[in-house]
């Protein structure tokens, strides 16, 4: 039995992207193409970074046109003022900020939506005020609020719920509370020689450590009633660690390995090659998948980790991948620290 149709057009209406919602009632005020295209990068950069941003509000002024001077919009940017004043960032269709003004109200101040409105009567402004609650002004109107850690709707979801087609983000996200300095996923036998569990209680063996935790986090976190799925063989010979189904097409395949020593067992990079040949076999055999992820917990030493070849930095402790990576594939390297985490 088919899903119904009129059940398909409302889901597809509720997760449709958040710049074309928005598009639409920016009217004559928003060019179609270049307005969708800016308000696509920027609520990106807010999913993508809002555990790094946080809670600390600030403002953007969306220009539809570049500007010969500025820097790249950034964590660090949008962060480092400390004033407690509201901070204005004109922010050019590049994503390139070329002014920043502290505004005449504090940065918590329920009446600086009434200064921003009036503000936005030549270019619409976004109002960051926290993880889960942004709103966009335009032509001195509220036109828009949403969740800027999800995308979705604001008051309906938490901080770190997430569409299945965002499980990258999870990921990090996951590694970043959960696994960065062991808060909540006890991989270490012995801290300070940086010796792995071989295996402990809830799992039989390293890698199952890690796997574990993260599924536990898709579940409780994925947003769009998408279901996760471990130690499947379905479309391919190998068996898959995580897959997640969502409720419309295709599927999500990660695939999970450990660098380091457990004691009995020591691994290097041969690691990432053998991931990376998986999930290009994965890929190739399962017609329904639409990505596949390669995720190496690094429990080897900080020089190991920091000379990995062919990566790149995407923020403290992760390294994304760049060679021998299949189409629809992605490869990310996640460094195991040993201090804890108000020491580090």
């Amino acid at each position: 039995m088919g899903i119904p149709s009129e059940f398909v057009k409302a889901a597809e209406t509720a997760y449709a992207k958040p710049s074309i919602r928005i598009n639409r009632r920016l009217g004559d005020r928003w060019k179609p193409g270049p307005g969708d295209v800016i308000l696509e990068k920027v609520l990106n950069f807010l999913i993508g970074n809002a555990v790094s941003v946080g809670d600390i509000p600030f403002a953007l002024r969306l220009h539809q046109e570049a500007k010969p001077a500025g820097v790249a919009l950034s964590t660090a940017h949008l962060t480092s003022s400390t004033s407690g004043k509201l901070t204005l960032h004109e922010l050019d269709e590049n994503l390139r900020v070329f002014a920043s003004e502290p505004l005449e109200i504090d940065d918590t101040d329920p009446n600086g939506a009434f200064l921003l409105q009036e503000l936005s009567s030549d270019s619409p402004i976004l109002h960051y005020v926290n993880r889960g609650f942004a709103r966009i002004f335009a032509g001195g109107g509220l036109i828009h609020e949403f969740n800027p850690s999800t995308g979705g709707p604001v008051g309906t979801t938490h901080h770190f719920k997430r569409r299945a087609a965002d499980y990258e983000v999870m990921i990090t996200e996951h590694y970043e509370h959960c696994v960065k300095h062991a808060q909540r996923c006890k991989h270490w036998n012995d801290r300070p020689k940086r010796i792995l569990h071989a295996k402990t209680f809830e799992a039989s063996k390293t890698e199952f450590i890690f796997q574990t935790s993260l599924e536990q986090w898709l579940r409780d976190y994925i947003a769009d009633g998408a279901e996760v799925r471990v130690e499947l063989r379905a479309e391919s010979a190998d068996r898959t660690d995580i897959e997640i189904y969502p409720l419309f097409g295709g599927y999500f395949i990660i695939e999970i390995k450990w660098m380091g020593s457990n004691g009995t067992t020591k691994y290097g990079e041969e690691r990432i090659t053998k991931g990376l040949k998986q999930i290009n076999s994965y890929l190739s055999t399962g017609h329904r998948a639409r990505r596949a992820t390669l995720v190496a917990y690094d429990g080897r030493d900080e020089a190991n980790f920091e000379s990995l070849k062919d990566s790149k930095d995407i923020a403290e402790g992760i390294k994304r991948i760049n060679k021998d990576v299949p189409p629809r594939g992605s490869c990310y390297v996640l460094f195991l620290f040993n201090k804890q985490a108000s020491s580090a």
